[in-house]
């Protein structure tokens, strides 16, 4: 073999045949492939069962933005992929129990929308067995439709005239600037709401150690800070000093751990913090020392590292 080929020899990643048959026969986007062959890389490719892999090193792998490739990993996760043990900082690895991989199948004219069946006991590695001519894998509500038509069908199926086909209701449209959306449209949001619930989660995660939560919807915490922001006219600069300034407090700290918590107690939260702020700099006996106080209250409430490490 020349020079310019590749080889064994100079490193490959050992995959077992559960999980290459997982991703041949599975609706996987070509978003996910990517970053689940990142993430084999990652971890078979260095001899590992799990590691714990950030979104900035799946995204120098794939190519891709870290934004996407961070939505493309909690999608495998709630598919069950993708395994994660702790918090949103913790190691994560794949599945090799095919079995237990749940996805939505695209709904298609004719067809019933269902879940793909991964049970080998009743189908065979194909997925796509919805409509076979197996009895074990047939839908009983097909049964119960060819057994019993309805007498507008039955009279048009006499009369020899083909049946009416019904209009498929339309898939809900993809929000403007959404990098996280669930199926129905009612929960989405931005790249800067991901990005502050994300903020949000390995803050409080690293307070909680190995009592973090080991899953959390992160749709669901980027609706809150969309809504935070669209509703109720909070600046991601304002959410984010105000969340700060929680995480230091002596009673909030322990009550404020999701973006739904902080909405609700806004403004009791940001009363207690401007008296907070009048305390300290009424404190100070001399002119500059508190306006030095101000100016540190100010970085404290707009930079959460210095606000996190200081305050």
């Amino acid at each position: 073999m020349s020079d310019d080929k590749p080889a064994l020899g100079d490193g490959y990643c050992r995959v077992v045949n559960a999980l290459a048959e997982g991703l041949a026969s599975h609706p996987i986007s070509s978003v996910q492939q990517r970053v689940v062959w990142a993430v084999i890389r990652m971890t078979y490719g260095w001899s590992k069962g799990k590691d714990r892999i950030a979104a900035s090193q799946l995204a120098e792998i794939t190519g891709l933005r870290r934004q996407q490739c961070s939505t493309a990993l909690n999608q495998l996760i709630e598919c069950g992929v993708i395994i994660r043990e702790g918090g949103s900082r913790s190691a994560i690895k794949l599945n090799t129990k095919v079995e237990q991989w749940s996805f939505e199948k695209k709904a298609t004219k004719g067809l019933i929308n269902e879940r793909v069946n991964t049970n080998h006991e009743k189908c065979s590695v194909n997925s796509n067995c919805g409509h076979s001519t197996n009895t074990i894998c047939g839908h009983t509500k097909d049964k119960r439709q060819s057994n019993s038509l309805p007498s507008e069908d039955m009279s048009e199926q006499s009369s020899g005239r083909p049946p009416k086909s019904k209009p498929d209701s339309p898939a809900p449209k993809k929000k403007p600037n959404a990098v996280i959306q669930n199926e129905s449209g009612r929960k989405w949001g931005e790249a800067i709401d991901l990005e502050l619930a994300e903020l949000m989660a390995a803050t409080i995660d690293a307070r909680l150690g190995q009592d973090a939560p080991a899953s959390r919807s992160m749709l669901t915490w980027a609706n809150d800070i969309r809504l935070m922001r669209e509703r109720d006219n909070r600046q991601p600069e304002a959410i984010k000093a105000l969340f700060a300034w929680t995480q230091q407090h002596h009673f909030w700290c322990a009550n404020i751990l999701s973006p739904a918590k902080l909405r609700s107690k806004w403004p009791t939260l940001a009363m207690q913090r401007n008296e907070d702020r009048k305390g300290a700099s009424h404190g100070k006996g001399i002119a500059g020392n508190r306006a030095d106080a101000d100016a540190e209250l100010t970085r404290q409430q707009t930079d959460l590292r210095y606000a996190i490490d200081n305050f």
